[in-house]
């Protein structure tokens, strides 16, 4: 092969397809498509690879191989990654047979990723096999039956790309599928139970009427979450062929609150309606089209706006949503609006789940109410279903089955985890007597949660010693890291405190770490995320942890600490991090994690003073910010972030000097103020830490505090001495780096403090000027609107403000109020729409 594109490069490419291939040996029948898809690449490849070595390609050609094998490379690894979430945790004592078929019962895929994946790979065999057709390299592609072939997989590769556009639009809509959740809580649903709710009055009543509103309540773990499945399931079954009308669904979740916005929340509810379109509607098309060079999503007015098409357009929308008290407030009262404002114009009928909360309640008061509860019935399904998991005698006595039935139907009160709670409770049990006396003390009532969740402690604390050790390392890792998946947990649990390196024969698989926890931690199917049982679970260990894992936070840190500190790090790029799952937890939160002074300073220092292993996870710690970066840190600085003033202290006396510069000139004070971290800051200022450093931006510490609106550290530079008057390398003064960035309590403080209002920038913008415009961009991409504007371009600290023609068509993604002027200009009309806006407006015509 000498056709200029990288032999080294081909090669691996081809070990890479027949990698997977040799993946698929096992793989079950509904990946058959996949897998033969995969045998039909790996065989064109070889057939390239046994070019002619004398055959001589044009620079063109050889430029057309190189760009589809890269977009053949990018497929195979989008399919290597989600397999390695399961393969790369192979045990060395397993074969590797019997290994891959278990690995393959495990591995459930939503139908349509299968799918997706068999049209990504067919599309490159399509492609490959075109570039042969043109150089002739093969008879067979010339004759006539052949290029008749040939047009079809033209017409296959241009309806690939329909779908590909498709499938990116809807990411750009929302990157949250909630048909993943759908399908994992379908799945757990009892045959046969809840029939009662379908066939309610008030549900049918909903069905079947205009505009119509139900809410149903339920106490905690009656079975909320599975009702609503199926009650989604329902709905598609019985409208999903109906162009006409849409059903779309939220599943809220108290762990998932962070990126349960408002925004996000319309974002779903868009992006569901319109996959149930036949084509992507015209306006969102046109939307997509235009922020697709602004890589920004849309706003929330954009998305009202496509809801409010979607509804005129169809004859009903469903709307369902649970565990609307999970939800927060604000983004949970601004949905309920938006949602009753569609129902006054339009067909749409919201369905709502929610535990007994008085806000919640008070939000559908005047609606009709179901209430979701386990019926006798139901339960009695579910405890039948279930019995085969206690001891072999138990199948044997019919009576002891009805009276473990009827004990515990008893106990539970319509609480389906609750009944689950307790016949795990009789798993371990060994004799007729011994279960019948734990029947007759099963805790009911009010506090049956917290005792059923001691006795599962309880239960975990009489397993032998590895596994008792384990279950409370999960416990403690997803009680106080929050959710984690399954790579990530497990990674967690391999690691050995001190070592340089991860063991890979020290991986446990993820079936044994479920069974040591008693029934109180399961994995997410779809999402393989490990989570507590329920919210109830969560709520239990938050108040209790410190009696069950004492120690956790510090063995945590620790954990994350040594991960960090792995010799593969040394010399490792953030593009790199892939095979690392558990690297961005640890790098983001390993100094939140208990009082790091107490762990093994040998561990913490040895981490720290590695330039390389701490400039990398300060990267991956601050992406995203707005702020620069820098390449090179020292430990100095990555402890001065988290505010570990006793480690900082310990590294100033040791060996650093406490005004040491990272790559951008920023000293631990610089980064102290930047974090708002005051306390730090006064002790730094008082082991002499120079209060006027100036970094490669010739930003002070006073300039980062002042723009970052950490008012306490800026009364405390000030009272030391530091320049109020200093300009940055745009001309800039902390006032108008405060105004610039709507500090309303930084500027007050700062005028108060004698700071000149008429200075102006390298750009003849005064603070005034800056305190006209609020913040746009990222920090208020959901308020975009247009707003006529009479600058031209405003420039200033590595950004720049848009046209008076980008303001009038909202190109910016953020907003002006009134008129931006210019140096001395007066204002002719008050700034409006903004109280941060408006208030330093008034701080300065004050002065």
């Amino acid at each position: 092969m000498s056709f200029g594109y990288g032999a080294g490069d081909f090669m691996s490419l081809l070990l890479l397809a027949n990698d997977i291939r040799r993946r698929f040996v096992y793989a079950p029948v509904q990946f058959k498509g996949t897998s033969e898809s995969i045998k039909s690449l790996s065989n064109i490849l070889r057939d390239i690879e046994d070019i002619d070595p004398g055959r001589v390609l044009s620079e063109v050609q050889r430029q057309h191989l190189a760009d589809i094998s890269n977009g053949c490379r990018g497929v195979l690894q989008d399919l290597q990654n989600v397999l390695s979430k399961y393969l790369d945790i192979q045990s060395a004592d397993v074969g590797l047979d019997a290994f891959s078929r278990r690995v393959w019962q495990r591995l459930k895929w939503d139908p349509k990723e299968i799918q997706s994946f068999e049209q990504r790979i067919h599309a490159q065999v399509v492609v490959f096999t075109l570039f042969l057709s043109r150089l002739n390299l093969q008879v067979s592609l010339v004759t006539s039956e052949a290029t008749a072939h040939t047009r079809t997989q033209i017409d296959a590769i241009k309806h690939y790309q329909t779908d590909e556009e498709y499938n990116r639009i809807l990411d750009w809509l929302s990157p949250n599928n909630y048909a993943a959740q759908q399908n994992d809580f379908l799945s757990q649903q009892q045959e046969g139970s809840g029939q009662w709710l379908l066939g309610a009055s008030q549900f049918c009543d909903w069905v079947q009427q205009d505009k119509a509103t139900l809410f149903c309540p339920g106490i905690p773990g009656a079975g909320k979450t599975i009702m609503v499945s199926m009650i989604i399931d329902h709905l598609e079954q019985r409208f999903g062929n109906l162009d006409s009308i849409g059903v779309a669904y939220l599943y809220c979740s108290f762990r998932l609150r962070p990126t349960q916005t408002f925004r996000d929340l319309l974002a779903s509810l868009v992006r569901q309606l319109v996959q149930g379109h036949a084509s992507v509607p015209e306006c969102v098309k046109e939307a997509y089209a235009q922020s697709r060079n602004k890589k920004t999503q849309p706003a929330v007015n954009e998305l009202l706006e496509f809801l409010q098409l979607f509804s005129a357009q169809l004859s009903r929308v469903f709307v369902v949503v649970d565990a609307l008290d999970e939800c927060e407030a604000t983004a949970r009262e601004s949905l309920l609006a938006a949602i009753y404002s569609l129902q006054d114009r339009y067909n749409v009928n919201l369905l709502a789940t929610s535990r007994y909360i008085p806000d919640t309640i008070a939000a559908f008061e005047s609606s009709p109410s179901l209430e979701i509860r386990a019926s006798m019935e139901d339960v009695w399904r579910y405890l039948r279903s279930q019995l085969s998991r206690l001891p072999c005698f138990v199948s044997r006595n019919k009576d002891l089955q009805c009276e473990i039935i009827a004990e515990v139907s008893k106990a539970v009160g319509g609480m389906f985890l609750l009944a689950k709670l307790h016949l795990d409770s009789l798993v371990g049990k060994r004799s007729r007597k011994a279960i019948q006396t734990a029947l007759k003390s099963l805790p009911s009532g009010s506090n049956a949660y917290d005792s059923a969740y001691r006795t599962a402690m309880e239960r975990i604390g009489g397993q032998v010693p590895d596994q008792r050790e384990m279950a409370k390392q999960v416990l403690s890792w997803i009680t106080l890291a929050g959710p984690l998946t399954t790579r990530e947990l497990q990674h967690a649990l391999a690691v050995e405190i001190g070592q340089p390196y991860l063991d890979e024969a020290n991986i446990s698989d993820v079936e044994d770490i479920v069974s040591v926890c008693a029934g109180l931690v399961i994995v997410d199917e779809q999402s393989n995320i490990f989570r507590l049982v329920h919210y109830t679970t969560q709520e239990y260990f938050e108040r209790t942890w410190t009696e069950w894992f004492p120690n956790a936070q510090q063995n945590i840190a620790a954990t994350c600490i040594t991960y960090l500190s792995f010799d593969c790090f040394e010399n490792c790029q953030v593009g790199h991090l892939d095979k690392y799952p558990l690297y961005r937890y640890a790098a983001q939160n390993w100094g939140r994690h208990g009082r790091i002074e107490l762990l093994d300073q040998q561990l913490v220092l040895g981490f720290l003073e590695s330039k390389q292993k701490a400039s990398l996870s300060l990267h991956v710690l601050l992406e995203g910010r707005a702020w620069p970066i820098p390449d090179k840190v020292d430990g100095l600085h990555l402890a001065t972030i988290f505010r570990l003033e006793k480690i900082v202290d310990r590294l100033i006396q040791n060996c650093y000097d406490v005004n040491l510069e990272d790559s951008l000139g920023r000293t631990s004070l610089s980064w102290a103020a930047g974090e708002g971290h005051a306390s730090l800051a006064q002790e730094l200022l008082d082991m002499g830490a120079a209060r006027d450093s100036k970094d490669a931006s010739r930003q002070t510490p006073l300039s980062w505090a002042a723009k970052a609106g950490h008012h306490d550290v800026v009364e405390l530079l000030l009272k030391r001495g530091a320049d109020i008057e200093h300009r940055d390398k745009n001309g800039q003064t902390p006032l108008s780096l405060a105004a610039r960035h709507g500090q309303r309590a930084v500027v007050q403080g700062l005028l108060k403090a004698g700071a000149k209002t008429d200075s102006k920038d390298n750009d003849g913008q005064t603070a005034l000027s800056w305190a006209l415009l609020l913040e746009g961009g990222t920090r208020d991409v959901e308020n975009r609107h247009v707003v006529r504007c009479a600058a031209t371009t405003v420039k200033g600290d590595n950004e720049s403000r848009p046209s008076t023609k980008q303001a009038q068509e909202g190109q910016d993604g953020g907003k002006y109020l009134g008129r931006v002027i210019q140096g001395d200009q007066i204002p002719c009309e008050l700034p409006t729409g903004s109280s941060t806006s408006s208030d330093q407006f008034e701080f300065f015509m004050q002065r």
